[in-house]
């Protein structure tokens, strides 16, 4: 058996350092012919975020239509240092985890309130599907 072939999707850079306001998603595709296999998702903020109660903002991640991770600047999950690499967690699994050639990953970004500074670069690591 082979060795697997490991492939990365970038997302373009989430928005302004601006709190509080909502953004279309941004899109990465699948330009491979072949499909892939979604075993990590990263996130790297530009800007630190402290953690808050309630004014918060969250990242949506989807392959394709389902979504596969979220991310929330809550009290829970902390304060986010600039620069550093943060793994979500995969809440998808199975066929939602699989891109086709041509498929979309994408990321949306809202808030709660006025909402946390949340800006970066979230990236998709991927591995060949093979028949």
């Amino acid at each position: 058996m082979s060795a697997p072939v490991y492939h990365q999707i970038d997302c373009p850079k989430i928005g302004s350092a601006a709190a509080g306001a909502n953004e279309v998603a941004r899109y990465g595709v699948n330009t491979l012919p072949v499909k892939l296999l979604i075993e990590r998702v990263t996130f790297v903020p530009d800007t630190a975020v402290t953690a808050d109660a309630s004014n918060t903002g969250t990242l949506t991640i989807k392959a394709g239509d389902t979504t596969i991770a979220t991310l929330t600047t809550n009290v829970a999950q902390g304060n986010l240092v600039a620069g550093t690499v943060y793994s979500l967690t995969l809440t998808g699994s199975g066929t939602d985890l699989e891109v086709s050639p041509l498929e979309t990953v994408s990321v949306a970004k809202t808030f709660a309130n006025t909402g946390a500074v949340l800006s970066g670069l979230v990236s998709f690591s991927c591995t060949e599907i093979r028949s």
